[in-house]
């Protein structure tokens, strides 16, 4: 395993970390309960993690009117599949659950057992894990390039000259994939996109569960005992910036905090709470909002794990044993092989959300 920075850093640890289960798409909600159960249920024994990845605040899905059937579907099939969700009056989940202002909502699908997560604990409970088994794990080590001849990937170049050789590279570098895929004619169809999320404090209010906002377009979740983070379900906008190495904002953005502040329309006791950080991050976004998991069919020896377009973390434990089913017995277990291949975008087979925001998948 070959990591440009430090475990846990950059990119994973600026993500929202929400750990949910109401996806729209049927393969990614078999990939979110999946990885939900993992999360919740197997991740401290089989990794021997001593630390807490996982905090179960619940995650509560609030609709207009012309999203309750699609709510309503995914709670039946995820309901089929041993998932608690209950659909509650916006008034009844304001009263018993946490104090919304429940204008405009027609249904509130609420999720009582997921959560968010600590990216950078998980990913180094995972390494370390990895590392007893006997991975071999290159820190601060650049990725410049792929060993190819023949059409076949037979490994991957290092800065400093050396060649690590493989059977299989297994493609995980997030949005700086094409910076390396793309001299080689095999760049993905990947756009990146740009997501700002601000912390504001309230105290003496206590902060709630995990919010996603049918209607006003944006999610929440604590971010300690009395601070919330907003973030946004918009689509970000594709962009080139010069650096794509995230960061946080020395103050935050008037901007910006008024943008993310208008969640305060739902959740009043952020009308008068206090900005305290903000920070950015990148997302590898493909044209469908779906990952590309598996084989590239224009080279051998090439697995790809990228254009996770915002659901890396929450379905990280899925999208690791797809892949090693991929290398080891050639097909996935969990879901056919065919539905997030790359071949889809040459079939014209887009895998797109049924909800409004594609984030949400």
């Amino acid at each position: 395993m070959v990591d440009k920075s430090c475990l846990g850093c950059g990119q994973t640890s600026m993500s929202s970390a929400i750990i949910r289960t109401q996806y729209s798409h049927p393969e990614a909600r078999t990939m979110a309960v999946y990885s939900w159960r993992f999360l919740r249920e197997r991740f401290s024994e089989e990794t021997e993690c001593e630390y807490p990845v996982f905090y179960e605040t619940g995650v509560a899905y609030g609709a207009g009117s012309e999203h309750v059937n699609g709510l309503r579907a995914v709670a039946s099939a995820l309901r089929e599949m041993g998932v608690e969700v209950r659909l509650m009056e916006p008034q009844v989940f304001a009263e018993e659950v946490h104090p919304i202002n429940p204008s405009g909502l027609a249904l509130v699908s609420w999720e009582p057992h997921g959560g968010y997560g600590d990216p950078h604990t998980l990913v180094s409970c995972f390494v370390a894990a990895a590392e007893r088994l006997g991975v071999e794990v290159k820190l601060r080590t650049r990725v410049i390039g792929l060993d190819i001849r023949d059409r076949v990937v037979r490994g991957v170049r290092l800065e400093g000259g050396e060649v690590v050789r493989a059977n299989t590279v297994v493609n995980a570098m997030n949005v700086w994939a094409n910076t390396v895929l793309s001299r080689y004619g095999l760049g993905l169809p990947l756009t990146i996109g740009r997501e700002e999320v601000v912390v504001f404090e309230h105290p003496g209010v206590q902060a709630g569960p995990v919010w996603a906002d049918l209607i006003l377009g944006f999610y929440s979740r604590r971010e300690g005992p009395e601070s919330t983070l907003v973030g946004s379900l918009e689509p970000v906008h594709p962009i080139e910036p010069p650096s794509l190495e995230p960061g946080y904002y020395s103050s935050p953005p008037p901007g910006l905090v008024v943008e993310r502040g208008a969640a305060s329309q739902r959740l009043p006791y952020l009308a008068d709470a206090r900005p305290r950080a903000a920070w950015y991050g990148f997302y590898d976004i493909t044209p469908d909002w779906q990952p590309i998991l598996g084989p590239d069919y224009r080279v051998e020896g090439l697995v790809h794990a990228v254009g996770l377009s915002g659901h890396g973390f929450k379905l990280s434990p899925a999208i690791g044993d797809i892949v090693s089913d991929i290398i080891v017995r050639g097909r996935p277990r969990l879901i056919p092989l065919e539905t997030f291949s790359l071949e889809r975008f040459i079939e014209e087979r887009e895998e797109k959300s049924r909800f409004p925001y594609p984030i949400l998948g």
